[in-house]
């Protein structure tokens, strides 16, 4: 309970802060990902990325690219050998881990919807690729499941992540990353950088929007291609360390060919329990890593540290506000 009302709390502050927070600008530069925000980023990112199940055939090519957009196809399909991150990271899925450090991981199992026992699968050893997960139903580099074949209430079983955990056998101190965060963006000149320390969920942000336009306009720019909904971001001007809350910022080309030439690592693992969606749509999807107790799911957990990469694209706010409703909520309480 006093964990619960500890998140509320910062929650609450941070949302305040974010209504008086100034609108975000178009940035170019180095991009710290605490560890709170990175390991839903790579949730995201790695979900289809390590999908080996084979991506649905379409016959039309209008479904075909926006399949594409949504993160359907695997960047790393075909690159079992390969260099896929940095030299030194490796990425596990464990679904018979229990916990982390202390920290319950919610997304273990026995036995998957299957029939097949659990496996632990490395899938990525020293930044190379070594395999990927399966369900029974065949893929391109794999004709057999390694127990990863899961299915929320009346949905067909897919390769799904379980217990997710990234690591490296080089990494920083958080003292060292802040260090040479600053460092690089002194270096490229920048009168700031930017750090973020919360995402958002992309499936809810996606499902609540009530303008058709802004509906293709996020299907089109893709989460597959690599836009991003960072939440908490702050800019940090290197020569006075001052941190400025900003809102309204969205991160462009982010996605798994980004984390090849990661600039820094970490070494404070941060435990990220959530719901995979499974709703029609969102599966095997980038979108698909998130959801919620409507929709359904299925439990998952990510363990990984804080991220540097050296250059991002950050997008600011575009187009008007939302304007505010015009009466004001109903009472909570009943009338007297």
């Amino acid at each position: 309970m006093e964990t619960v009302r500890k998140g509320l709390n910062v929650a609450g502050t941070e949302l305040m802060a974010l209504r008086a927070a100034p609108p975000a600008q178009d940035y170019t530069g180095p991009v710290l990902f605490e560890a709170r925000a990175a390991a839903p980023m790579l949730a995201q990112v790695l979900g289809p990325a390590v999908n080996g199940a084979r991506p649905p055939i379409s016959f039309s090519p209008a479904m075909e690219q926006m399949l594409s957009g949504l993160g359907g196809k695997s960047d790393w399909a075909s690159r079992l050998g390969a260099r896929v991150l940095p030299a030194g990271a490796s990425v596990v899925d464990d679904p018979g881990a229990r916990d982390f450090g202390g920290t319950p991981l919610i997304g273990g199992y026995t036995v998957d919807n299957e029939g097949v026992r659990a496996q632990k699968v490395t899938l990525v050893e020293n930044g190379n690729l070594k395999g990927e997960l399966m369900s029974r139903r065949p893929g391109p580099n794999s004709d057999q499941s390694n127990g990863h074949g899961r299915a929320a209430f009346l949905n067909d079983a897919k390769p799904t992540m379980s217990n997710l955990f990234f690591s490296s056998a080089e990494t920083l101190s958080a003292a060292d990353m802040k260090k040479k965060f600053l460092d690089t963006c002194r270096a490229e000149k920048l009168a700031y950088c930017l750090v973020v320390r919360e995402m958002d969920n992309p499936a809810l942000s996606l499902l609540h929007q009530e303008d058709f336009s802004e509906l293709l306009a996020s299907y089109g720019g893709g989460a597959g291609t690599g836009d991003r909904l960072p939440l908490v971001v702050y800019r940090v001007y290197p020569e006075t360390g001052r941190e400025e809350l900003i809102r309204g910022s969205r991160i462009i080309g982010l996605n798994s060919r980004a984390l090849r030439n990661l600039a820094g690592i970490g070494n404070d693992s941060f435990v990220f329990n959530y719901m995979q969606s499974q709703n029609t749509g969102f599966v095997g999807t980038a979108l698909g890593a998130f959801g919620s107790a409507q929709l359904g799911g299925l439990p998952a957990s990510v363990v990984a540290p804080s991220l540097l990469f050296e250059e991002l694209e950050v997008r600011g706010a575009r187009g008007e506000a939302k304007r505010l409703p015009l009466l004001p909520p109903p009472p909570l309480s009943p009338a007297k």
